[in-house]
């Protein structure tokens, strides 16, 4: 999960081993554009569209599709064959599930999930949870996802 991700981020930035790159699948598709942040990693057959930024220590997992001028911050997980279209947000710690479907120009808030298979067509607020197609609110959370918070302060 993100949250886990997290802390063994901490953990590794304390005894000094941090990753300077990303780690990018030789099968996988990135615009010359695309910006990728270190510790971010990129597994077999994804797809990165131009002018999109994916921040540090996301990970983009099989088949997924990310498209032009999106923007994925820190510690988000973007699950297998999800589809991300034009100019979608992902905020820091999110999680979208497998198979789930962002229209162009949707922004999912900091450390909220979306739910595999869901097709979201408006905007996910902060530690929110959303399944369905269309997705709506299931609940919202103050803890983040599985109980592990992302600071969202930087």
């Amino acid at each position: 999960t993100p949250g886990i991700r997290y802390l063994i981020f901490q953990a590794c930035e304390r005894s000094g081993v941090v990753p300077s790159v990303p780690l990018v699948h030789p099968s996988a598709s990135v615009s010359p554009s695309a910006a990728l942040g270190p510790g971010a990693t990129v597994n077999r057959l994804v797809g990165i569209g131009a002018n999109t930024r994916v921040r540090d220590f996301v990970t983009l997992n099989r088949n997924c599709s990310i498209g032009h001028d999106s923007e994925i911050d820190q510690f988000a997980t973007i699950g297998p064959g999800a589809v991300l279209t034009g100019n979608v947000k992902v905020g820091r710690g999110a999680f979208v599930g497998a198979g789930a479907v962002l229209l162009p120009g949707i922004s999912v808030g900091d450390n909220s999930t979306v739910g595999a298979g869901s097709a979201v067509r408006t905007d996910v607020a902060p530690f929110s949870v959303v399944a369905g197609n269309p997705a709506s609110v299931l609940r919202e959370e103050s803890h983040g996802y599985g109980g592990y918070l992302v600071p969202t302060d930087g």
